[in-house]
């Protein structure tokens, strides 16, 4: 049999096969959410999670996915598998179906790179290779030899990156399993602006100019990052844009040694990241300006706060979300939010602990609107700041263990219990 998705709806999950289905039944939200973790984490890089509008919780297998469409007058996702059965998925705004459209397709993608490098001019990184015109040493010699819609394959070995790689429209890189990244911070790198970015000078000169530009590039595969002794007043982050682009990228593990960097930031367009690890983060994102999209989907991360959003009132509802992760913040805010616009979190199947307060908005101009679907909160203070802010439930399971500050916020639904 087939899994083509699964169905969390309070505590049950219903798995359906090509053929048929089966129900797990759990006890608690802590049951349930523990069998949707196992699932996920026998093969990370096959299953996603999305949500609806309804109180459903969707596991999808992304190896099994024909095609997928959305619509967006109606919020509507439509997923059809290889044995042409179908979900139909209507999300809660248009921005998050939208970005649940990216996240999908990108999940899709990575389970057929088969597929996807057809016809493609391919290009090898391998270490200690003897340059060429299609094999390259490190990342530095390839790129300045990167040419639009180029197809890299990164193999086995260890990549040591000094100087940030600059993506190009329509690039895919594939980093095998036994990849590693090392990102080894001197002053001067220019990989204090961004590891890899859409940008063609990494200082930002360029960016009153960027939103008219665009570049989609997608990073696959199992790779591990790390980030050696990046300072506390530069970002480092793995993915970072200046212009309205789509940035994708998929690993197996990020790691720094000091705290200090942010796993992606963005200045304009949208991030989407999968990344099964995370240890040691100073943000996990961080988007400012014009972005309107960052997504992380990650199963396990240590940090010190989740989100630092500074995005400018001409952006409408720009959306943060988070996917899957257990967060243990090492005492900081998990919100911490200087935005002009209204921000839209988004969190579907996430256990968040450790703040001293998650919602820090001091110094935002507006309230923000969580959208969450199964989420466990636990820190000192629920809130803390300026602005009130609403909780949109949907018949979701959700749970906080402290409700300080919570006076001025709207409560939608009745799923949220204050423990």
């Amino acid at each position: 049999m087939n899994l083509n998705y699964a169905i969390w709806n309070q505590f049950q999950i219903t798995f359906v096969y090509d053929e048929q289905t089966s129900i797990y039944q759990g006890a608690s939200w802590t049951d349930a959410r523990a069998e949707v973790r196992r699932l996920l984490a026998t093969d990370f890089k096959r299953y996603g999670t999305i949500s609806d509008a309804f109180g459903n919780c969707f596991i999808v297998n992304g190896s099994r996915i024909k095609s997928v469409t959305y619509s967006g007058n109606t919020f509507q996702m439509l997923i059809v598998f290889k044995d042409d059965s179908t979900l139909l998925c209507r999300c809660v705004t248009d921005e998050i179906g939208t970005q649940n459209f990216r996240y999908i397709k990108f999940l899709k993608a990575s389970n057929d790179l088969a597929n996807v490098k057809k016809n493609r001019t391919i290009k090898v990184i391998a270490q200690n290779a003897i340059q060429s015109d299609f094999i390259f040493p490190t990342f530095a010699s390839l790129n300045d030899n990167l040419n639009e819609g180029d197809y890299v394959i990164v193999n086995p070995g260890t990549y040591t990156m000094t100087d940030s790689f600059t993506l190009k429209n329509g690039v895919d890189i594939e980093m095998k399993e036994d990849v590693i990244v090392n990102v080894n911070y001197t002053p001067g790198d220019s990989t204090r602006y961004g590891i890899f970015t859409d940008a063609i000078t990494t200082d930002g000169l360029e960016f009153g100019g960027s939103t008219d530009k665009r570049i989609f590039a997608r990073i696959f595969g199992d790779a591990s990052i790390s980030i050696n002794d990046a300072p506390s007043n530069t970002f480092t982050p793995l993915l970072i844009t200046y212009y309205d682009s789509e940035l994708y990228a998929q690993f197996s593990s990020w790691e720094s040694n000091n705290a200090a960097p942010t796993i992606a930031y963005g200045r304009n367009g949208a991030i989407t990241l999968r990344i099964e690890d995370i240890v040691n983060a100073e943000q996990l994102l961080d988007n400012d300006y014009y972005c309107y999209a960052m997504d992380l989907d990650t199963l396990n991360a240590t940090c010190i706060g989740s989100f630092f959003p500074g995005v400018d009132s001409s952006v409408t509802n720009p959306l943060a979300m988070i996917r899957n992760a257990n967060i243990v913040s090492n005492a900081g805010n998990a919100v911490e939010s200087i935005s002009q616009a209204s921000m839209v979190y988004h969190y579907i199947n996430v256990y968040d602990t450790g703040n001293v307060t998650w919602d820090y908005d001091l110094f935002s101009q507006t309230g923000s609107q969580f959208y969450m679907h199964n989420a466990k909160i636990e820190s000192e203070i629920f809130t803390s700041g300026t602005n009130d802010s609403i909780w949109y439930n949907n018949g979701f399971n959700n749970y906080i263990n402290n409700s300080t500050g919570s006076e001025g916020w709207t409560f939608i639904e009745d799923s949220l219990t204050f423990e």
